[in-house]
Protein backbone atom coordinates (compact mmCIF):
# COMPACT_ATOMS: atom_id res chain seq x y z
CA UNK A 1 0.00 0.00 0.00
CA UNK A 2 1.72 3.58 -1.27
CA UNK A 3 1.35 6.42 1.21
CA UNK A 4 -0.14 9.43 -0.19
CA UNK A 5 2.36 11.93 -0.92
CA UNK A 6 1.46 16.05 0.60
CA UNK A 7 1.08 18.48 -2.48
CA UNK A 8 3.84 21.11 -1.62
CA UNK A 9 3.17 24.30 -3.10
CA UNK A 10 5.67 27.25 -3.00
CA UNK A 11 4.40 30.96 -2.91
CA UNK A 12 6.68 33.36 -4.53
CA UNK A 13 6.73 36.52 -2.31
CA UNK A 14 5.82 37.00 1.26
CA UNK A 15 4.13 40.53 1.19
CA UNK A 16 0.47 41.09 1.56
CA UNK A 17 -0.42 38.98 -1.80
CA UNK A 18 2.01 36.14 -1.04
CA UNK A 19 0.88 35.88 2.71
CA UNK A 20 -3.11 36.14 2.36
CA UNK A 21 -2.38 33.67 -0.69
CA UNK A 22 -0.84 31.37 1.58
CA UNK A 23 -3.07 31.45 4.27
CA UNK A 24 -6.33 31.29 1.57
CA UNK A 25 -4.78 28.16 0.47
CA UNK A 26 -3.72 26.32 3.96
CA UNK A 27 -7.52 27.61 5.18
CA UNK A 28 -8.75 25.41 1.82
CA UNK A 29 -6.88 22.24 2.18
CA UNK A 30 -5.29 21.91 5.15
CA UNK A 31 -3.41 18.81 4.14
CA UNK A 32 -0.70 21.21 1.46
CA UNK A 33 2.70 21.20 2.60
CA UNK A 34 3.31 25.06 2.07
CA UNK A 35 6.79 26.86 1.63
CA UNK A 36 6.55 31.10 1.18
CA UNK A 37 9.70 31.96 -0.96
CA UNK A 38 10.94 35.35 -0.62
CA UNK A 39 14.26 37.73 -1.02
CA UNK A 40 13.06 39.70 1.96
CA UNK A 41 10.10 39.09 4.54
CA UNK A 42 8.45 42.03 7.17
CA UNK A 43 9.72 44.12 8.30
CA UNK A 44 11.73 44.61 5.07
CA UNK A 45 9.73 43.84 2.11
CA UNK A 46 7.42 46.07 -0.16
CA UNK A 47 3.81 45.63 1.62
CA UNK A 48 5.81 47.11 5.19
CA UNK A 49 6.00 50.99 3.05
CA UNK A 50 2.43 50.56 2.38
CA UNK A 51 -1.12 50.36 3.85
CA UNK A 52 -4.15 48.60 2.33
CA UNK A 53 -7.44 50.86 1.92
CA UNK A 54 -10.92 49.13 1.12
CA UNK A 55 -12.45 50.53 -1.99
CA UNK A 56 -15.57 50.08 -3.30
CA UNK A 57 -14.53 51.07 -7.06
CA UNK A 58 -12.39 47.36 -7.81
CA UNK A 59 -9.59 50.09 -10.02
CA UNK A 60 -7.76 50.02 -13.02
CA UNK A 61 -6.12 46.52 -12.36
CA UNK A 62 -9.10 44.54 -12.43
CA UNK A 63 -10.56 45.80 -15.69
CA UNK A 64 -10.15 42.85 -17.54
CA UNK A 65 -12.17 40.70 -14.89
CA UNK A 66 -15.75 40.29 -15.47
CA UNK A 67 -17.80 41.74 -13.42
CA UNK A 68 -19.33 39.40 -11.41
CA UNK A 69 -16.04 38.47 -10.22
CA UNK A 70 -14.84 41.80 -9.47
CA UNK A 71 -18.07 41.99 -6.83
CA UNK A 72 -17.29 38.56 -5.40
CA UNK A 73 -13.54 39.07 -4.80
CA UNK A 74 -14.40 43.17 -3.76
CA UNK A 75 -17.21 41.74 -1.28
CA UNK A 76 -15.52 38.75 0.40
CA UNK A 77 -12.37 41.25 0.77
CA UNK A 78 -14.30 43.84 2.75
CA UNK A 79 -16.17 40.98 5.41
CA UNK A 80 -12.44 39.51 5.64
CA UNK A 81 -11.26 43.02 6.48
CA UNK A 82 -13.99 43.93 8.80
CA UNK A 83 -14.05 40.42 10.58
CA UNK A 84 -10.48 41.33 11.48
CA UNK A 85 -11.56 45.00 12.63
CA UNK A 86 -14.15 44.18 14.92
CA UNK A 87 -12.12 41.66 16.69
CA UNK A 88 -10.62 41.00 19.66
CA UNK A 89 -7.12 41.12 17.97
CA UNK A 90 -7.82 45.07 15.77
CA UNK A 91 -5.23 46.52 17.86
CA UNK A 92 -2.99 44.54 17.05
CA UNK A 93 -3.37 44.65 13.29
CA UNK A 94 -3.68 49.28 13.96
CA UNK A 95 -6.52 48.16 11.07
CA UNK A 96 -9.30 51.42 11.34
CA UNK A 97 -12.45 52.63 10.03
CA UNK A 98 -12.20 55.93 7.83
CA UNK A 99 -14.21 58.23 5.44
CA UNK A 100 -12.81 58.44 2.31
CA UNK A 101 -13.82 60.89 -0.74
CA UNK A 102 -13.28 60.42 -4.78
CA UNK A 103 -13.97 63.58 -6.63
CA UNK A 104 -14.04 63.57 -10.36
CA UNK A 105 -13.48 66.76 -12.83
CA UNK A 106 -16.22 65.63 -14.77
CA UNK A 107 -19.65 63.38 -14.30
CA UNK A 108 -19.23 60.03 -12.69
CA UNK A 109 -18.79 57.66 -15.63
CA UNK A 110 -21.05 55.06 -13.29
CA UNK A 111 -21.77 54.69 -9.45
CA UNK A 112 -19.13 52.93 -7.80
CA UNK A 113 -20.12 49.08 -7.99
CA UNK A 114 -19.67 47.72 -4.53
CA UNK A 115 -21.40 51.19 -2.93
CA UNK A 116 -23.29 49.07 -1.10
CA UNK A 117 -21.12 47.01 0.31
CA UNK A 118 -19.77 50.18 2.13
CA UNK A 119 -20.72 51.39 5.48
CA UNK A 120 -21.93 54.23 4.87
CA UNK A 121 -21.89 55.74 0.51
CA UNK A 122 -22.93 59.16 -0.29
CA UNK A 123 -22.63 60.94 -3.49
CA UNK A 124 -21.56 64.46 -3.65
CA UNK A 125 -23.38 67.10 -5.45
CA UNK A 126 -20.88 69.92 -6.91
CA UNK A 127 -22.60 72.08 -4.08
CA UNK A 128 -21.82 69.66 -1.45
CA UNK A 129 -17.99 69.59 -2.90
CA UNK A 130 -17.74 73.44 -2.39
CA UNK A 131 -18.55 73.19 0.96
CA UNK A 132 -16.10 70.76 1.98
CA UNK A 133 -13.70 73.13 0.40
CA UNK A 134 -12.30 70.67 -2.62
CA UNK A 135 -11.71 72.89 -6.01
CA UNK A 136 -14.56 74.42 -7.73
CA UNK A 137 -12.82 72.47 -10.53
CA UNK A 138 -14.31 69.48 -9.30
CA UNK A 139 -17.74 68.67 -10.39
CA UNK A 140 -18.66 65.16 -8.83
CA UNK A 141 -17.95 62.84 -6.30
CA UNK A 142 -18.66 60.63 -3.35
CA UNK A 143 -17.93 59.60 -0.02
CA UNK A 144 -17.92 56.46 1.83
CA UNK A 145 -16.89 55.17 5.06
CA UNK A 146 -14.18 52.22 4.64
CA UNK A 147 -11.37 50.43 5.88
CA UNK A 148 -7.33 51.18 6.12
CA UNK A 149 -4.57 48.81 7.57
CA UNK A 150 -0.70 49.53 7.48
CA UNK A 151 1.13 46.43 5.93
CA UNK A 152 3.63 45.76 8.84
CA UNK A 153 1.41 45.04 11.54
CA UNK A 154 -1.02 42.91 8.91
CA UNK A 155 2.16 40.85 8.12
CA UNK A 156 3.43 39.98 11.71
CA UNK A 157 0.31 39.08 12.50
CA UNK A 158 -0.48 36.75 9.99
CA UNK A 159 2.94 35.21 9.84
CA UNK A 160 2.58 34.21 13.42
Amino acid sequence: MSQLRRKKVAIIGAGIMGVSTAICLQDAEPSLDLAIIAEKFSPDNTSDGGAGLWSSIPGFWMKDTVKHKQRQWGEATFHYLRSIIESEEACDYQMSYITGYVFYDQMMPEEPPLKDVCLYYKRLSKEDIRKLGFSSDLIDGFTMRTMVFPGTPYLQMKLK
